[in-house]
């Protein structure tokens, strides 16, 4: 399993390469990885307690944190997955997620997800905003999905359908 530091740069230069250009022209402002403008502890802090690997700039509107969660594999299963448990019993992005928004810590507004081939093609990626994945999942719109057996540190994951939150008249962007 990939450290931090490398999991980070992995999903940072997807989005860089695949990801940057069609959400900039969407959400009309410019995306840097925080990993580039901040120092490491930082840029770490940010990741692991915020969630946030992402800055959105719109000179005209502000600034704005973005969870980046790029997925490699065959497939694309269009939806959002947030973490619910861990093997180790580490907290999750969910619990969180959950409480910065319960207690207005910091933490991303926005949510990217992101599916990429092994032929380094996009297979799809939608952003919606954490609230209303947060929302879908607290109101059961979700199901479960475990990692495989093979990977170390078992974890259990909500997987948000991007359909069912269009559905639900939420705003999101499916590309």
């Amino acid at each position: 399993m990939d450290d931090w530091q490398t999991q980070l740069k992995k999903s940072s230069i997807a989005f860089d390469t695949h990801f940057k250009e069609a959400v900039k022209k969407v959400f009309k402002g410019d995306f840097e990885i925080v990993e580039g403008v901040t120092k490491y502890e930082m840029a770490k802090t940010l990741d692991q307690l915020a969630g946030i690997d992402l800055w959105y700039f719109n000179t005209n509107l502000g600034v704005r944190g973005v969870s980046n969660r790029i997925q490699f594999g065959e497939y694309s299963y269009k939806t959002f997955t947030i973490r619910k448990s861990r093997e180790s019993g580490i907290r999750t992005e969910y619990d969180k997620r959950k409480f910065a928004i319960e207690n207005d810590y910091l933490y991303p507004v926005l949510t990217l997800q992101g599916y990429i081939n092994s032929k380094n093609e996009v297979l799809g990626f939608a952003v919606a905003k954490t609230t209303d994945i947060i929302w879908m999942i607290d109101n059961g719109y979700f199901f479960e999905r475990k990692t495989g057996i093979n990977q170390i540190g078992q974890a259990l994951f909500y997987c948000v359908n991007w359909d069912d939150m269009k559905n639900k008249n939420l705003n999101i962007y499916i590309h």
